[in-house]
């Protein structure tokens, strides 16, 4: 939150910054063209004002191309800064009068004071404001002040014209601080849902995977329906680990499952699979979700390849636990999937269904009588790039008929794991 309401104020001073260089940079184009007689005959009236306004724009243009943070002390000499420059920039004209000067207390140059102190308000700090409030309206009062004794109280003004000017710094001060805190506050707030949406993301990414718990708080509303999606899903199950874990004490049956979870679904995440669920031991994953890849057939094959290798490394580090070994299938099948909210209107899961899924599902428990661990279907190798499918060891199968497809599929297999 910090660094969400330091870069909200570092913005605020840079668009000061650029009030700023903007405003020097008319004015002095102002005195150049009204005063061009005076700056040809290098009238000190005029060059102060050019040299004040010149400063001005140069230490904003500065400050614009400084990088980092706006500490309290810069964005303190910031406030003195523009106080300075429309010191300087209004001076000539109490010092050197024209003969039509109207009085200091008339001319609208003296309001440049209030700009700055609603400006102020963009540095999200009422102390800052009050700082502004003190020096601007001081150094207004003292112009006016400066202007009557060098030139006279001036003919044409009026108790409402000191009562206007009065009122109009009053709302000068309350729109500076009035500023500040409204946008503080709304800076923070935004700071804080920003904070808890990524914590919701966060959580919710921990039962379902990111890129599902992100493509879910996208939505507009939750509500049950779907749309059709290619993909890749891949199931991977583990053999015999049910009957191997009615021995094991709860814990430990935690503990071995979880690493071998982590190690697979590390490897999924590199390839940009998405995991879909758990189901006990098995993994549903799927690539082309929530968005669509030009090679989402390369990453499964080569998902699969280097979690069979991820699976060596693994089962040499039971061994020298003294656990026994674990084996896995692999099924890989590519087509149309609906993905969506499917559920009732009070329980919704975000996942993928249809015969694509299905078949997936029986090419992995095909593998247990295949004897191999992977099988992929020939829709997945069909769609590989010439340089992944020559890379990768692959190796036909025959044609297999499943339980639940209305035709025999032909399958591949992976000859060997690559290292890992």
């Amino acid at each position: 939150m910090e660094s969400v309401f330091a870069e909200s104020v570092s913005r605020g001073e840079r668009a000061i910054d650029q009030v700023r260089a903007i405003a020097a940079g008319l004015a002095a184009v102002s005195v150049l063209i009204s005063d061009w007689g005076l700056v040809t005959s290098f009238a000190t009236r005029s060059w102060i004002s050019l040299t004040g306004l010149g400063v001005g724009a140069a230490l904003s243009a500065l400050s614009l191309a400084r990088k980092g943070p706006r500490t309290r002390s810069r964005l303190a000499l910031s406030i003195v800064l523009d106080a300075l420059v429309v010191t300087v920039a209004i001076a000539p004209t109490a010092l050197w009068p024209r003969p039509d000067y109207p009085g200091q207390l008339l001319m609208p140059s003296l309001h440049f004071y209030g700009l700055a102190i609603v400006l102020s308000g963009m540095r999200l700090d009422r102390g800052l404001v009050r700082l502004a409030i003190g020096l601007n309206c001081a150094l207004a009062l003292g112009f006016v002040s400066l202007d009557h004794h060098l030139n006279g109280p001036p003919a044409m003004l009026a108790m409402g014209d000191i009562t206007l000017n009065t009122a109009l710094f009053v709302l000068y001060a309350l729109l500076g601080t009035s500023i500040a805190g409204r946008t503080r506050r709304l800076v923070v707030d935004g700071s804080e849902s920003v904070l808890q949406a990524e914590r919701a993301r966060q959580a919710l990414g921990v039962y379902v995977s990111e890129a599902f718990a992100s493509e879910v708080l996208d939505m507009d509303q939750l509500q049950p329906g779907g749309s059709v999606r290619e993909a890749v899903v891949m199931f991977s199950d583990l053999r015999g680990f049910t009957a191997y874990a009615d021995g094991l004490p709860p814990d430990q049956l935690v503990a071995e499952l979880n690493g071998y979870l982590d190690a697979m679904v590390e490897v999924i995440r590199s390839e940009g699979g998405v995991v879909d669920k758990y189901i006990g031991d098995a993994i549903m994953v799927v690539f082309g979700l929530p968005q669509p890849r030009p090679d989402d057939a390369d990453r499964a094959v080569r998902c699969a390849a280097r979690m069979q290798a991820a699976l060596q490394v693994h089962n040499t580090a039971r061994a020298a636990q003294n656990l026994p070994p674990l084996r896995q299938g692999l099924g890989l099948h590519r087509g149309p999937v609906v993905a969506g909210n499917i559920g009732s209107a009070d329980r919704l899961q975000y996942t993928v269904i249809g015969a694509t899924v299905n078949l997936a599902s029986r090419l992995e428990s095909a593998t247990k009588d295949a004897g191999t661990p992977t099988l992929i279907s020939s829709a997945v190798v069909d769609a590989l790039s010439g340089p992944e499918r020559a890379r990768l060891a692959l190796s036909p199968f025959g044609t297999l008929n499943l339980r639940g497809a209305s035709e025999p599929v032909e399958a591949w297999t992976l000859a060997a794991p690559p290292p890992a």
